[in-house]
Parts: structure tokens; C-alpha cells; sequence
């Protein structure tokens, strides 16, 4: 379906040029989707985020209550219990350790992703603007172009008075001039 609305547009395009407005409104539609599916990618690092930090709190309880009854174990003179506790502490810390820097590395990454959509999100903003100068623009080449055609005949019109005009000082001059050669004024 996706690729017949491509097929679609894209004999549309063959068929008129596009106007500035509809190529920006392509282009905003392009990053409105591009901001979309970052918006979304951000959400879901925000999410995995909270599951992480959820799992690292986990850990760190685990590690916590394991500390604990390895200290109960060798107020006990429990020495193997101790030992296999202790193994099992240094076993949660490394998970802990992993943990927290994977909660890093998406941290960075939703940094990254925030970052990425901050910069769409102004730049569609002013693609937004933009496309509203472009239809204005538009609109007043539109008008003018009206005004023009309307103005045609009327402008035809002043072209002849003013043809005319300048033929009648053509005429003028030239009677004065025929005026002085053949009845000179004061001889």
C-alpha cells in the first residue's frame, strides 16, 4: 500500500511542478514522522531506563541482605556458610556493576536520542514557518499575477494615450517649427 502512495505521488510530481508550499509540506510531513518515531525511541530508553533502575535498587538490596547474613554467619563461627555467602555477595555486586553500566550507556544514549529530537523538533518548527512565509509568498504571487492580468487592458489603454499624447507634442513641435519657417514673426 505504502509503495502504491509513493508510485502515487511520485506521478503526480511528473505531471505539475510542485509549488514551494507542497514541497515544504513534504518536508514537514517527512520530519513530523522522523520526530514521531524519535519521540518514541526516547519514550522507550526512558522506559528501559526505569526497568534498569528497578533491577540496580533489586541488586542492591540483594547485595545488601547478603552482606547482612554474611556477618550473622561469622558471628556464628559459620565458616563455610560465611564463605558461600561471601561468594554469592561478590557474585551480586559484579551483576550490580554490569547493571549500573548498562544503566549508563542508555542514559548516554537517551541523552543522545533527546538531544536528536530537540533538533528536529526546531527544525520542523521551522520548516513550519517556513512553509507558511513559502504559501504566503505564494498567495501574493497568485494576487499579483491576477492583478497583472487584470491590469492588462487598462494598462493597454494608458499605453495608447500615452502614444497619442506624445504624437500630439510631435505635431505641436513640428507646426511650431513649420509655424517659424514660413511666417516669420517680426520680419
Amino acid at each position: 500500500m505504502m509503495a502504491l502512495n509513493r508510485l502515487e505521488n511520485l506521478l503526480k510530481g511528473l505531471r505539475t511542478p510542485p509549488t514551494p508550499s507542497s514541497v515544504f509540506e513534504r518536508v514537514v510531513a517527512d520530519e513530523t514522522q522522523r520526530y514521531t518515531k524519535l519521540r518514541a525511541l526516547v519514550a522507550e530508553f526512558l522506559y528501559m531506563q526505569a526497568r534498569q533502575r528497578a533491577h540496580i535498587n533489586e541488586l542492591r538490596a540483594e547485595v545488601a541482605r547478603l552482606h547482612h547474613k554474611v556477618l550473622i554467619a561469622r558471628r556464628r563461627d559459620a565458616t563455610m556458610q560465611a564463605i558461600h555467602l561471601e561468594t554469592e555477595r561478590e557474585r551480586a555486586k559484579e551483576a550490580l556493576s554490569r547493571a549500573e553500566q548498562e544503566q549508563q550507556h542508555l542514559q548516554d544514549a537517551a541523552q543522545e536520542a533527546s538531544e536528536v529530537l530537540r533538533e528536529v523538533g526546531g527544525r520542523l518548527s521551522e520548516l513550519r514557518q517556513e512553509s507558511a512565509s513559502a504559501t504566503r509568498t505564494e498567495r501574493l504571487h497568485r494576487l499579483d499575477s491576477a492583478m497583472t492580468q487584470l491590469n492588462q487592458p487598462a494598462n493597454s489603454r494608458l499605453e495608447q494615450a500615452r502614444l497619442q499624447m506624445e504624437r500630439l507634442r510631435a505635431e505641436r513641435q513640428i507646426n511650431a517649427e513649420l509655424n517659424g519657417r514660413y511666417f516669420p514673426v517680426g520680419r
